[in-house]
């Protein structure tokens, strides 16, 4: 029986999956790893010991905030599941007793706490409204609350950017951050610095509908 001719292929290597997303999910997954198990305190620092825990270059191209959040978020689930929703279950009751307690400057939750992401020094961030900072510090002077004054300059349509105030202070042992915007603030919301999307924004009772949707989870899975 005659040898049958077998066609050569020009690619004489093995195939491997592309080399830029192989390197962006390992130092995804390594970044995620360091904040669920507390080894490294924010986004930033997770990289660059990710980095050097892969042996990769310090120039090594580095995966977006949101894409450590997702992993991050998606290892909770997977090795952490009820520890994960127990912890933030108690969160988003700490930023719904703040909200409550700072009634009169309308605020909302945003951040990773609302996505659902648990960092390993979590923060809470509400962005409140009022009409001068000084109404604000007063209030929070009044109430005997220490408090730590910063700014963060953040990015708003047509590439504006604005230095927006920030007063942080412990509530128990959460570190709260009130970004405080003017009345008109609430018209519009800063960008992901990300995507470039308007940052997502929940008043109290949005935060109390999470709660719901949790429990009717849970009762689903029983």
């Amino acid at each position: 029986m005659p040898a049958r001719n077998r066609k050569l292929s020009k690619k004489t290597g093995p195939s491997f999956p592309d080399s830029k997303n192989t390197l962006s999910d390992r130092i995804c997954q390594e970044a995620a790893r360091l904040l669920v198990d507390g080894e490294a305190e924010s986004l930033l620092r997770a990289k660059k010991k990710a980095l050097n825990h892969l042996g990769f270059p310090s120039d090594t191209p580095l995966p977006s905030n949101k894409e450590i959040e997702n992993a991050v978020q998606s290892r909770q689930g997977l090795f952490h599941a009820q520890s994960h929703r127990n912890h933030l279950e108690k969160l988003r009751r700490t930023a719904l007793e703040a909200m409550v307690f700072l009634q009169s400057f309308n605020p909302h939750l945003v951040g990773p706490i609302l996505e659902g992401v648990i960092l390993a020094e979590p923060e809470l961030q509400l962005h409140i409204f009022a009409e001068t900072l000084e109404n604000v510090t007063h209030w929070l002077d009044q109430q005997h609350i220490p408090y730590q004054q910063t700014e963060k300059q953040l990015l708003f349509g047509g590439n504006r950017h604005k230095n927006i105030p920030i007063l942080r202070f412990l509530a128990d042992t959460v570190m709260i951050e009130l970004y405080v915007f003017n009345q008109l603030g609430l018209r519009e919301a800063p960008l992901d610095s990300i995507n470039g999307r308007p940052l997502t924004r929940a008043n109290g009772k949005a935060v109390q509908n999470l709660f719901n949707k949790l429990e009717i989870s849970e009762i689903q899975g029983q």
